[in-house]
């Protein structure tokens, strides 16, 4: 996806050229706020799964 080409001297063009992806900016704008947090739950529940994953390998870690 390609972006539009920002107007001179603004925040946009000056994160672009900082190296800034604003691709990701701009998909989640394309989507409806409850599909950002839906989207935003998912993560958290990934996230969740990870923390309870890490606990399960520490506890094993010190059981052995």
């Amino acid at each position: 996806m390609e972006t539009e080409k920002p107007q001179s001297g603004s925040a946009i063009e000056r994160a672009k050229e900082y190296g800034i992806d604003l691709t990701l900016n701009q998909s989640n704008l394309k989507m409806t706020p409850y599909e950002r947090l839906q989207q935003l739950q998912s993560f958290a529940r990934f996230v969740e799964k990870v923390r309870e994953s890490q606990a399960v390998y520490r506890t094993s870690k010190t059981n052995d």
